[in-house]
């Protein structure tokens, strides 16, 4: 295979399911090139996985045991790499910035603790210039 795309598709064209739980936030953070890893993201959200998915909200055990290491929607680890074009992207489909992971920390807040400049100057777009306190919307 040349990309994990290809691999998605042949597993559909099979009979296999796109677990919704965690494939977008996975997705999202999966070291390959950035158009690769958008692929893949366009692909799952079409396939109806759904976009503000906190990835392990649904296992509580591993959820509750290892929440410390930050398990966020796809948007929260393309701020945390710093993916300007998939924080450009996310929130156009509906992906919601106001979100807070494991940590209790919004998109924004990684992306200013990696000092990401061009992700927090896109985040603060969408959120009106405020990081998030910690009583914003957990999903």
């Amino acid at each position: 295979m040349k990309a994990p795309l290809e691999v998605l598709e042949l597993l559909v064209q099979y009979g296999g399911i796109l677990h919704p739980r965690n494939a977008l936030p996975t997705a999202a953070k999966m070291g390959m090139s950035v158009p690769d890893r958008k692929n893949v993201i366009v692909y799952l959200l079409n396939h109806g996985v759904p976009i503000n998915t906190i990835q392990f909200r649904y296992d509580q055990e591993t959820f509750r045991r290892h929440g410390m290491r930050g398990f966020g929607t796809a948007l929260h680890h393309a701020a945390k790499c710093g993916d300007e074009q998939l924080v450009d992207d996310l929130p156009k489909r509906s992906a919601r910035t106001d979100i807070l992971d494991s940590r209790k920390k919004t998109a924004l807040h990684y992306a200013s603790e990696q000092n990401h400049k061009c992700v927090i100057a896109l985040l603060e777009q969408e959120t009106n210039g405020l990081l998030m306190a910690p009583d914003a919307l957990q999903v």
